[in-house]
């Protein structure tokens, strides 16, 4: 089943400016990503921990350029660029991925943050991000 972007699933993102999308990847695709997040000379390798000031920490693993490998086809392929292209009312690039990886029941809490200070910075006027 292919996922439709409604006039519904705009306004909900227009207006939280976020949507949780459940299977726009399927099993399958979710499966190479993760083999490609747990592999040893993969992703692991530039992964970094940020303490949560609790004593515990959450791994981060970012990125400006997608590669060839499986993680940077996600962020190119139709159903992904075709979804935001929707919602955001034009053409889209890869900004930068961001990859939260955190242990359940023992990893650290996500402290969130504003990041518009830094887009505007680096030439995004405006915070059309998704």
């Amino acid at each position: 089943e292919e996922f439709e972007v409604t006039s519904e699933v705009k306004s909900d993102f227009n207006e939280h400016g976020y949507i949780l999308i459940r299977g726009l990847l399927s099993k399958e695709e979710m499966l190479k990503v993760r083999k490609a997040a747990e592999h040893v000379n993969g992703l692991q390798d530039y992964t970094f921990q940020i303490p949560d000031g609790k004593g515990r920490n959450s791994s981060y693993c970012i990125w400006s350029q997608p590669g060839h490998d499986v993680t940077g086809m996600v962020g190119r392929i139709e159903k992904v660029v075709g979804t935001m292209e929707k919602l955001l009312n034009g053409e889209v690039y890869h900004y930068h991925t961001k990859l939260v990886m955190k242990e359940p029941h023992t990893g650290g809490n996500v402290n969130w943050h504003q990041d518009y200070g830094y887009w505007y910075k680096n030439g995004c006027l405006f915070p059309d991000m998704g």
